[in-house]
């Protein structure tokens, strides 16, 4: 539900941002290594994403999440500034500004953003080469099968195991890498097989 008391505030706050957002996205294009203009932008569109939220303003708020997502992508360096991201970025800064419009108008956000939302999941998206395991990482372990064990079975864990294996307490609280939280794992079960 739109509070229509904020609704004049949210509207003025956001013309400023977004027309700072297009001076900077113009910037942006021409530079893309700016770290100071990509943060400008950024605040521009977590500042309207807030207030959009705050106001419950549902299309505006989830449009500008999934640009500041996008953004932060870029801030990180996860993401290259492509002419098609910037063609995106500021396509959905002239949608937020068109709903703005809207609001002002008819106090209701009327234009779709689906089409923008799309592109922005797509743009988002991490390849696979850049998310794929390194070659050297062990190979993953195969799922414990704790059916063998019978009902008579004492499955409870011996004084003896080590002190991140007893019961209550997380096994990876010491640092353990892979290969000794399965050798934990395998001598508690064997322990409890005996």
């Amino acid at each position: 539900m739109i509070h229509l008391a904020l609704l004049q505030d949210f509207i003025t706050e956001a013309t400023d941002h977004l027309e700072e957002m297009e001076s900077n996205l113009l910037e942006l294009e021409q530079n893309p290594h700016n770290l100071e203009v990509l943060n400008d932008i950024f605040r521009s569109i977590h500042t309207i994403k807030g207030a959009s939220m705050f106001v419950g303003l549902s299309k505006i708020s989830e449009l500008s999440h999934k640009l500041e997502n996008l953004l932060d992508l870029l801030r990180q360096g996860e993401k290259t500034l492509t002419q098609e991201i910037a063609d995106t970025l500021i396509d959905g800064s002239d949608r937020l500004g068109t709903l703005t419009r809207e609001l002002e108008k008819d106090q209701q956000e009327i234009s779709e953003i689906d089409d923008l939302l799309t592109r922005i999941a797509t743009l988002s998206e991490t390849p696979a080469s850049e998310s794929a395991p390194s070659t050297s990482a062990a190979p993953e372990e195969p799922a414990l099968d704790d059916s063998i064990l019978d009902e008579g079975t004492d499955q409870s864990i011996p004084d003896d195991a080590p002190e991140q294996s007893k019961p209550g307490e997380s096994l990876t609280d010491g640092g353990d890498s892979d290969d000794d939280l399965s050798e934990t794992l395998a001598a508690a079960l064997e322990h409890g097989l005996e």
